[in-house]
């Protein structure tokens, strides 16, 4: 809707602000994708920390 909002904009007294918001670094982990999908991934568990240990 903002598309339209933007080539159609209501007549009205207020102005109207268009929000856009982009994120990340536009790279794409290959390997680690096609790893995953191969099921070569190891799933590491958390550590047992003696802090934590009373």
């Amino acid at each position: 809707m903002p598309i339209l909002e933007f080539l159609h904009p209501r007549p009205e007294a207020f102005k109207s602000v268009i929000l856009f918001n982009l994120s990340g670094h536009g790279l794409l982990d290959l390997r680690g994708y096609e790893d995953y999908l191969e099921g070569r991934l190891v799933d590491y568990g958390p550590k047992k920390l003696p802090i934590l240990d009373d």
